[in-house]
């Protein structure tokens, strides 16, 4: 049995806790970079007030093989053949959270522009439409608890990023351009 990535097979609820707590004190001042557009962020499990309970953890994956009767034999075997990965339960402090996820899709967001027409001199002119891109919120604060809380440090982690398509285009205001030109 593993708690995110960390064998603790054979072990105690107790001494699996301690185990995951030094390991996680080995990393609580290493930073996180995170990727989104071009952009870098680099964040501390500490500045977020990311915390694990790995006595949950430790406690949950002890149950893995647990059960009653022959349903136990058979979660046992699925353990011992397949292996289990518990991830633990993470506290957050969310006001921390919803100012950094606010501050990274401030630089990252970049909205579409729909297609319009605009007047030069007396000629009507269709500006093409640019789609955009914007920080989906909930996965990338989602995204940032897990790799705070997890174990994993060096590779950069990729934020989530979503399309945002223009709802008007160029094609939509031709007959628009030609009404403008009539008049």
């Amino acid at each position: 049995v593993k708690i995110d990535g960390v064998d603790v097979g054979g072990l105690t609820a107790g001494e699996a806790r301690r185990k995951l707590e030094r390991r996680a004190a080995a990393v609580a001042e290493a930073p996180v970079t995170f990727t989104a557009a071009g952009h870098k962020w680099r964040l501390k499990p500490v500045s977020l007030g990311v915390e694990a309970d790995w006595g949950a953890a430790a406690k949950l994956a002890l149950n893995q093989g647990d059960g009653v009767g022959p349903i136990r034999g058979f979660r046992r075997i699925g353990v011992r053949v397949f292996g289990a990965d518990v991830s633990p339960l993470t506290r957050v402090l969310d006001r921390a959270l919803v100012f950094e996820v606010g501050r990274i899709a401030k630089a990252v967001n970049r909205p579409h522009n729909d297609a319009a027409v605009v007047l030069r001199g007396l000629k009507p002119v269709v500006l093409p439409a640019r789609g955009g891109y914007v920080l989906d919120r909930e996965k990338a604060g989602d995204t940032i608890v897990h790799a705070l809380a997890s174990f994993q440090r060096g590779a950069p982690v990729a934020l989530p990023v979503r399309v945002d398509a223009p709802s008007v285009r160029a094609a939509d205001l031709t007959p628009v351009a030609a009404q403008v030109r009539t008049a």
